[in-house]
């Protein structure tokens, strides 16, 4: 719902016959659901105390990716930390820029420099100097990949963070949606874990649909 205007005249060109979603929350109309506003407030304060962060969260979620990549902007020293993608995630963002603009006063604004981590220049290059220096934060996906990443990063730096910002049931050995490869993926590094309150719903509520 959110700058649902701009989205409608920026993306949506012709009128919708049908819409198709991934659930609803009909069924959960008593509970409060976290804002997306609540959710980068939250990592905000996470990054105000960790210097260098990464980022566990869906890479097509135009909503959180903007919550990490504003509180990223506005955390600590304001503006000098950087956010660092790989070339997937780079092209989804270039995507939501293309469509959503970077000089808007909502969620979505993408205004800022976006890296694109390259594994085989970033020790040459002086990426890591400027990590270690300016901090970051960096999206990562469950993938044998980015556990090679991580660790080549982590072996270098200190006092790393890791914000959990997808379901909280994938990572419950009491939940039916239990992932035990994901659960060990987040648990056994050496890094401070934020795995509560850092994720909201993306089903619509009745407000939305009747909207």
């Amino acid at each position: 719902a959110l700058c649902l205007n701009r989205f409608r005249s920026g993306v949506i060109r012709k009128p919708v016959d049908v819409l198709i979603m991934e659930g609803t929350m009909l069924n959960r109309e008593d509970s409060r659901v976290k804002t997306e506003f609540d959710v980068w407030n939250d990592i905000q304060k996470v990054l105000d105390k960790h210097k260098y962060a990464f980022a566990l969260c869906s890479s097509t979620d135009a909503d959180r990716l903007s919550s990490l990549f504003q509180a990223n902007k506005n955390a600590s020293v304001k503006g000098q930390r950087l956010f660092i993608v790989d070339e997937y995630q780079n092209e989804v963002l270039t995507i939501l820029r293309s469509h959503l603009g970077t000089n808007g006063r909502c969620l979505h604004n993408f205004k800022g420099e976006i890296m694109v981590y390259n594994p085989r220049s970033w020790y040459h290059s002086g990426l890591l100097e400027q990590m270690k220096k300016r901090g970051f934060m960096m999206l990562v996906r469950h993938s044998d990949k980015f556990d090679s990443w991580i660790t080549e990063i982590m072996d270098q730096l200190d006092d790393c963070a890791l914000i959990y910002s997808q379901f909280g049931g994938y990572i419950n050995p009491r939940h039916s949606a239990y992932k035990h490869s994901l659960a060990e993926y987040v648990y056994d590094r050496e890094w401070k874990v934020y795995d509560e309150g850092l994720h909201t719903s993306g089903h619509a509520d009745r407000q939305a649909l009747t909207s």
